[in-house]
């Protein structure tokens, strides 16, 4: 039996206590006008408490975060705070809920403080607040809770212990507060906040959302919208008052997906202009797409990218030098997981364990990011191919820890210079899209809002009169607008005023805004205005109040047709809603009082045939003369808009050529077999021939089937159009007689029954239609399908793949169409690329000019060409094409990294001068082989990097620079080079909170110290290098052409498309159907062909776990052979079976370990250029210890089993860590087995401090590790 002894007892009795009585728990009690209400533990750091306050109507709540040690801190310790805003519609929980704080911060010595803002409280003391008082928010949070926060809990009392950071509307609080409280705050922060409240767009959705909210819509700001009634928004305007944020380190951060990003990007943009023109330091970051942010962002007005906003904002904003919060040094440099969190490090005091604490921080800072030759702690690089993609994570950030430090790199961090688009003769053709991009991205107006939000708006409007027509060209309704005066002013004038309001309702109803911007939502309203004043009387004033009500019925009425059209049948409403609203107000004019139909217009005679009719043995023709014809074929084209002018037809047709001449010559051709067909087949009247009352409707089925809503080819095509002008014809002499004893006219509804009918057979054999969601012109729609004939032909595989429908006869839809478009244009392109096929290229690009498209892995044309040492395509692809250099493929690469990884350095001068920089995501992995560089002292290979753009401030997961490495490694020459030539900083610490000249202590030699000391006393300032003229890029690069010589593939194209049709066909998760494709290109050696990246058939499967084909190549080819296969490496390193173990595919991996026999041992490969050769050798490194690190035995035996790891090289870092001794200081013991497997040891390898991976597992308590060790020395 076991006894206790009393006095253990009572010990742990008292250390049970004494823990009490030395640990704070917080109490919140009322004060200041704030009285609590109820306090709720959510859990052990966060607090919700619920309470009521005098500034504010109704109970409010306010989360706080404690930090982890809040409890358990000594009394005397502080905490800075940081406020978090929420935006329109949220609340206090908003961060910890749809946001990430807690996991973001919840290993940071911090207080955050999350308020309640109202859901449109929009953080100011109210103007008007009416009925909801008081609505005093500023007063609430400023006067009453940060003193209230400051009474409650440890905080540092003053204006260095404060940040505010909010999101949307928060994001204007945060602005606005730290304007109105400059001495409070020490940082300030907006995501996508909406920053100028002189905005239209922003003071309609204030007003909006207010009234929503049961609100006053003056409450906020006052009233809005006119300029005489601006003094309540200017006097808040965060623009306005700009000159308050002196001394406030400041953060801007915005995104451009969605109009209402875009709508807050343009007011941060206005007030990032000013604050530069008040020479105010800011950090600003327009994470476009995302790609700055990672984390999932998409560019978007979403927590994906306002959690990756906190994640970058915090480390390089939040440092303090005070010794109350000094530990957020650390905390600014503390490397993050998998997943974006911080990950805590346990720093152990030098006396604690008579060690140095710089060897310490390394172990305890666990990555537990996967990594995987390439793969950063960011998952850098995917799998190829792979339909199991996860989301973004969060993009890494650099060390430096102060403001300071992130303003001398405002260069490298400033925003992408937005392109000025540049105005062409081409800029007025087609659907003038360049417009769009002139309002979107340039300042247009920027000073003069309403002229600029009435020029846009009447850039719908006139677009609205021209797709009339089907021409979405502005410049085309104003061209037609102006032929339309010319035939009858009095009909323009309605059809301008109909086209306004109809297009007024549509935004004021919030319909879809792409559809305003085309014009969609305008033509009802023009014809219906016209239409109703051209058969009443336009001259009385009193029809203006029937032409505004029928004009918002039309955009109405086709809002609810289309739902029904579009959404149900797929077929265009066309000039339906138009009809009926012409009809009601015509049918309905019979009984009104005050208005009256013209009976002279709409009488039936002009539109009926002869009523004599002649016997058939004596037919005649009318007297037709080539003036009525010629007239007539002119005017038919001024019909649709109720005109009878032949020159308003011509000017018409002038009109709608600059957005199409397919379109221009149809109406031309619709008007002529329409008036030629009434007058020779059905013998009408030589008046209506030449008023051109039998050509309108034609006109439009002609333009609506030959190009608009069916592609252009073919013979039967035309045939098609024809007939449907003949029927057209038909059906308006039937309508004619059924209306005319009501005295109603036909309007256009032939035209529109015909092209519902003839729609609705779409699909047919030879009858491409144009799905109605992509219309665009007839040019660009006969282009891309010749596009997609280039591509079916050279994937001539296309009939094997069953989920594009591809039948025998090649009976293709358009929908089928876009989808070979999206999906092999890209995979075309960068075969082209690879083979060095330039004329192919160039001839794909005339066709199709939108090259930017990147295949399944975000892979583009530039990745391919820069990674072939392409000079010549890459030029092309840059200068010409306009491709963007800095995109980002799946692996998380960029050109300018591909060139460096594969050695092509001539290159490197060319992307960099263009504007190509290094991956964000991959900066600690690059920090980490520059650091190895120095560790080699090759200054060369150090240039490469840090003249390519890389910073060298930036840490390794230590948080050791290259300074740091260079002085611990007693390189002057090297230090010299990093002081004088970069950008680094002396003062920077690492994680074990050493800077450089703290290292420099430790040297014998004193060479180093008194160099530091020199420059410390003389307060160095690093150099001001500017990124875009780099010391090595003014090399010779004209002369580059002629010393490079682009070499062409000697690989068939079928060769290189085979595995990425392979992936398609895998995708659908029909193995018959992918072992029956395998089958039918056997004679195409499948086991050989090899796609741009040198991917096989063998990764794809091995990426999806598919064993049914790696048995099926097993049996296709012999046992030497399969070997090679499944072993082949692509063009980053990466084998099949690398694909397996890294999936977790474990019975893909045992089959082929199954069938190799022999272990395989590859003499080290030694490349010619030492960079690279340095490159490749410590990326292997890089990968074996993150692998090590994050614990994954079997892939790390894989790469020893393959031959890719060998044995006769050993994998230290530069700091003399073996895998080993990552392994033991994070108590793997698997793979502690695994390394000792390979020749590893835990009891004879030292790093530079003397230390054994046995002492790391004593260290860190991992006594089965130490137990492995000694058992197996004994």
């Amino acid at each position: 039996m076991t006894c206790i002894h009393p006095f253990a007892v009572f010990s742990l009795v008292l250390c049970y206590l004494t823990s009490i009585c030395l640990s704070e728990t917080p109490n919140f009690v009322s004060s200041g006008g704030i009285t609590v209400r109820s306090i709720s533990k959510l859990n052990s750091e966060l607090y919700e408490i619920t309470i009521s306050t005098t500034a504010v109507r109704g109970d409010q709540k306010v989360r706080i975060l404690l930090p982890r040690d809040y409890t358990s801190s000594a009394k005397t310790r502080r905490y800075p705070v940081l406020y978090l805003f929420h935006g329109s519609l949220g609340n206090a929980a908003d961060w910890t809920t749809g946001g990430k704080a807690q996991t973001i911060l919840g290993h940071s010595p911090l207080i955050t403080v999350m308020p309640d803002g109202g859901s449109f409280g929009w953080y100011t003391n109210w103007l008007n607040p009416g009925h909801v008082a008081p609505q005093n928010w500023r007063t609430f949070h400023m006067e009453q809770l940060v003193s209230w926060i400051d009474r409650n809990l440890r905080t540092v009392n003053e204006k260095k212990g404060r940040a505010v950071i909010g999101l949307s509307m928060g994001g204007f609080g945060a602005i606005r507060y730290a304007e109105l409280y400059s001495d409070r705050f020490a940082f300030a922060a907006s995501f996508s906040g909406a920053l100028d409240l002189q905005d239209f767009r922003i003071q309609t959705g204030i007003l909006g959302s207010v009234t929503i909210d049961s609100k006053p819509l003056d409450g906020p700001f006052g009233a809005a919208l006119l300029p005489w009634t601006q003094e309540g928004w200017v006097a808040q305007n965060p623009i306005t008052h700009a000159a308050s944020l002196k001394g406030v380190k400041l953060a801007l951060y915005t995104g451009n997906q969605g109009i209402l990003e875009g709508t807050v990007r343009d007011t941060t943009y206005r007030l990032l202009d000013k604050l530069k023109s008040l020479n105010i330091p800011v950090y600003f970051n327009d994470y476009t797409n995302g790609a700055s942010i990672g984390n999932g962002c998409k560019g978007g007005h979403d927590f994906a990218c306002w959690n990756g906003a906190l994640i970058d904002v915090l480390p390089p904003f939040i440092s303090y030098s005070d010794s109350d919060v000094k530990e957020l040094r650390s905390w600014a440099a503390v490397p993050r997981d998998n997943n974006g969190n911080y990950v805590a490090l346990n720093m152990i005091d030098e006396d604690e364990l008579g060690q140095p604490a710089e060897h310490r921080a390394w172990s305890s800072g666990l990555n537990t990011a996967e990594n995987y030759l390439g793969e950063g702690p960011t998952k850098q690089q995917r799998i190829l191919f792979s339909r199991k993609v996860q989301s973004e994570q969060a993009a890494l950030v650099t060390d430096e820890r102060s403001v300071e430090h992130i303003l001398s790199y405002i260069d490298r961090h400033r925003p992408r210079r937005r392109r000025k688009y540049r105005l062409t003769w081409r800029t007025f053709l087609n659907t003038m899209s360049g417009m769009d991009k002139i309002y979107a991205e340039d300042d247009f107006l920027a000073d003069h809002l309403y002229y600029r939000l009435l020029f846009i708006f009447f850039d719908s409007v006139f677009r609205g009169i021209s797709q009339v027509m089907f021409a979405n060209n502005p410049l085309s309704g104003i061209i037609i607008t102006v032929g339309l005066f010319i035939g009858n002013w009095e009909l323009a004038l309605y059809g301008l005023l109909g086209t306004t309001v109809s297009t007024f309702t549509a935004h004021v109803l919030g319909f879809n805004y792409s559809a305003i911007r085309s014009g969609l939502y305008g033509y009802n309203g023009c014809l219906t205005a016209m239409g109703i004043a051209y058969f009443n009387f336009p001259h009385s004033p009193q029809l203006i109040p029937a032409v505004v009500i029928m004009s918002i019925f039309s955009s109405i009425f086709a809002m609810a047709v289309g739902k029904v059209l579009i959404q149900k049948l797929e077929i265009a409403p066309f000039t339906f809603a138009f009809q009926i609203s012409t009809w009601i107000w015509l049918l309905g004019s019979l009984r009104y009082r005050y208005f009256f139909i013209d009976g002279t217009i709409l009488s039936p005679s002009l539109l009926s045939t002869n009523k004599i009719k002649p016997d058939l043995s004596n037919v005649t023709f009318p007297g037709y003369s080539v003036e009525d014809n010629f007239v007539g074929f002119f005017a038919g084209i001024a019909q649709v808009y109720f005109i009878d002018n032949p020159y308003t037809g011509a000017i018409i047709l002038v009109g709608v050529c600059l957005c199409s001449r397919i379109l221009a010559f149809f109406a031309l051709f619709g008007s002529v077999t329409g008036q030629l067909i009434a007058a020779y087949l059905l013998g009408v009247s030589p008046q209506s021939i030449h008023a051109g009352l039998w050509g309108y409707n034609t006109v439009l089925t002609c333009q609506a089937l030959g190009g608009m809503f069916f592609v252009l080819y073919g013979y039967r095509i035309w045939l098609f159009t024809l007939y449907g002008s003949l029927v057209t014809i038909l059906l308006q002499a039937a309508v004619s007689a059924f209306l005319s004893p009501v005295g109603m006219p036909t309007l256009t509804f032939p035209f529109t029954a015909i092209c519902w009918i003839f729609c609705l057979i779409a699909g047919s054999k030879d009858l491409i239609a144009v799905k109605v969601t992509s219309v665009s012109v007839p040019e660009d729609h006969y282009r891309r399908y010749c596009i997609s004939q280039l591509i079916k032909d050279q994937f001539y595989f296309l009939n094997h793949i069953t989920n594009l429908s591809l039948s025998a006869d090649d009976e293709l839809t358009w929908e089928e169409l876009s989808k070979i478009q999206s999906e092999f244009l890209p995979i075309l392109m960068c075969s082209y690329v690879y083979l060095n096929d330039y004329r192919s290229l160039k001839m794909l690009v005339k066709q199709e000019n939108n090259i930017r498209f990147t295949d399944q892995n975000y892979r583009s044309p530039l990745h391919i060409s820069v990674s072939q040492g392409n000079f010549k395509i890459t030029k092309w692809l840059i200068e010409d094409v306009k491709i963007d250099v800095n995109l980002v493929d799946r692996y998380g690469n960029t050109p300018l990294f591909d060139a460096i990884w594969h050695g092509h350095f001539h290159l490197l001068a060319y992307l960099f001068n263009r504007g190509a920089r290094l991956p964000g995501d991959k900066s600690r992995e690059l920090a980490f082989y520059l650091n190895a560089f120095v560790y080699e002292g090759n200054l060369g290979a150090m240039k490469c990097l840090i003249q390519c753009g890389l910073n060298p401030n930036i840490g390794d997961y230590d948080g050791k620079n290259s300074l740091h490495i260079a002085v611990l490694t007693n390189q002057i020459d090297i230090v010299i080079y990093l002081v004088e030539k970069t950008r680094v900083w002396l003062d920077i610490a690492d994680h074990s909170h050493r800077t450089a000249m703290d290292y420099s202590l430790t040297l014998e030699d004193p060479t180093i110290r008194n160099y530091l000391s020199d420059k410390v006393a003389n307060k160095h300032n690093p150099l001001s290098i500017n990124p875009e003229k780099q010391i090595f890029l003014a090399n010779s690069e004209e002369k580059l052409s002629e010393k490079q010589e682009d070499k062409s593939s000697t690989k068939h194209l079928d060769e290189i498309l085979l595995p990425s049709l392979f992936w398609i066909i895998s995708a659908q998760n029909d193995h018959a159907k992918v072992s029956h494709f395998l089958q039918q290109f056997s004679h195409l050696n499948v086991s050989k062909c090899m796609d741009y990246d040198l991917r096989s058939i063998a990764h794809v499967a091995a990426v999806d776990g598919r064993l049914e084909t790696i048995e099926f190549l097993a049996k296709l080819t012999e046992k030497s052979r399969f070997e090679e296969i499944v072993l082949r490496e692509d063009r980053w390193g990466v084998t099949p079976l690398d694909e397996a173990y890294r999936n977790r595919h474990f019975h893909v991996c045992d089959f082929i370990l199954n069938n190799i026999d022999r272990q395989l041992q590859r003499p080290v490969k030694h490349y010619e250029n030492k960079v690279v050769d340095l490159v490749h050798k410590w990326h292997k490194t890089h990968s074996l210890l993150t692998l090590v690190t994050s614990g994954q035995s079997e892939r790390i035996d894989g790469l020893f089993f393959r031959g890719y790891l060998n044995l006769q090289e050993v994998y230290t870092d530069y700091l003399g860590r073996t895998p080993m001794h990552y392994a033991a200081a994070n108590g793997h013991l698997n793979v502690v087995r695994v390394l000792r497997k390979y020749g590893y040891d835990g009891l004879t390898q030292q790093d530079r401090w003397g230390n054994y991976p046995i002492d790391e597992a004593r260290r860190n308590n991992y006594q089965y590790i130490v137990d492995e060790f000694e058992k197996n020395s004994s």
